[in-house]
C-alpha cells in the first residue's frame, strides 16, 4: 500500500468513528434506555408467604437468562396479619391484583404468576414463559425529549376500549431481611420491584394517543402496559430507565 492509500483509509477510518461517536451521543442513551419486552411476567407475592421464595428465585433467574421477558414485582399487603408487614406491601398492588382475578374468573392467591395479562398459575416453567409473547398492537412508543417522556400509541382496529398503566418500578433485585411470620429469619430476593401503580387513560376503540409524562428518578423505571380493558390481556408495552 502507498503512502497516500494508507493516509486516505486512516482518514476515512477516522473519520467513520466520528460518525458513529455523534451518532451514539445524539441517539445512543436514549434507545438503550427504552425497551420492547416480548413477554411481560407479573408477580404477586408476599415477604410473609412461605410459598413465595421459590417463585420469586423464578421469576429473578428468569430474568437474568431472558432478555426480552419484563417481570414485575407486586408486594400485597393482605397478609400482614400473618406476623409480618411486607415492607413493599401496598394496597394498590392488592387492588390490581383484585382486578386481574374478576378479569379471568380467579381469586388472589401468592405467589400468582401473570403472563401477559391473560394466564395465571402458581408456577410456570421458562418455556412456558418465553413461548407467549405480545402482539405489540397497538404500536406504542416511548422518547424523551425536553418536555418529558412521550408516549405515543397508535390508533388500531382494537374494538374494545385500550387502558394505558403506568408501573414505576426498581430495576435489578433486592434482598429483604425477614424478622418474622413465615418467612422469619429468612432473606427473600425479589427483582424489578414495584414502588407505584396507577392508570394513566382509557382510550376509546381505534383512538390514538399522545400524552408526557414525568421521566422516572435515577435507578428506577418506568412500564407503560397498553391492556385489551381494566385487567384484560397485555397487548404492548414498553419500559423506560436512565
Amino acid at each position: 500500500m502507498t503512502k497516500s492509500k494508507l493516509f486516505i483509509a486512516i482518514a476515512l477510518a477516522f473519520s467513520i468513528c466520528l460518525v458513529a461517536l455523534s451518532f451514539s451521543a445524539v441517539a445512543g442513551p436514549n434507545a438503550r434506555a427504552v425497551q420492547y419486552p416480548d413477554t411481560v411476567l407479573e408477580l404477586f407475592t408476599s415477604q410473609g408467604c412461605s410459598s413465595c421464595p421459590r417463585a420469586n428465585r423464578f421469576v429473578c433467574e428468569t430474568v437474568r437468562r431472558e432478555d426480552g421477558v419484563l417481570a414485575l414485582s407486586y408486594s400485597v399487603d393482605y397478609w400482614d396479619y400473618l406476623g409480618w408487614t411486607d415492607t413493599l406491601g401496598k394496597p394498590e398492588f392488592s387492588q390490581r391484583q383484585r382486578i386481574y382475578a374478576k378479569a379471568l374468573t380467579s381469586t388472589p392467591y401468592t405467589p400468582q404468576l401473570i403472563l401477559n395479562g391473560d394466564m395465571h398459575k402458581a408456577k410456570f416453567s421458562r418455556k412456558q414463559v418465553t413461548a407467549r409473547t405480545l402482539a405489540a398492537k397497538p404500536k406504542l412508543s416511548l422518547n424523551l425529549d425536553g418536555e418529558g417522556l412521550q408516549i405515543n400509541i397508535a390508533a388500531s382496529d382494537l374494538s374494545a376500549p385500550a387502558v394505558i398503566n403506568i408501573v414505576h418500578y426498581t430495576p435489578g433485585e433486592q434482598d429483604i431481611s425477614v424478622g418474622a411470620g413465615e418467612n422469619k429469619g429468612k432473606t427473600v430476593t425479589l427483582v424489578n420491584v414495584v414502588t407505584d401503580w396507577s392508570h394513566l387513560e382509557t382510550l376509546a376503540p381505534r383512538q390514538a394517543y399522545n400524552g408526557v409524562i414525568a421521566p422516572p428518578a435515577p435507578g428506577t423505571a418506568i412500564a407503560v402496559l397498553v391492556q385489551d380493558g381494566v385487567g384484560g390481556p397485555v397487548l404492548s408495552a414498553a419500559t423506560y430507565s436512565p
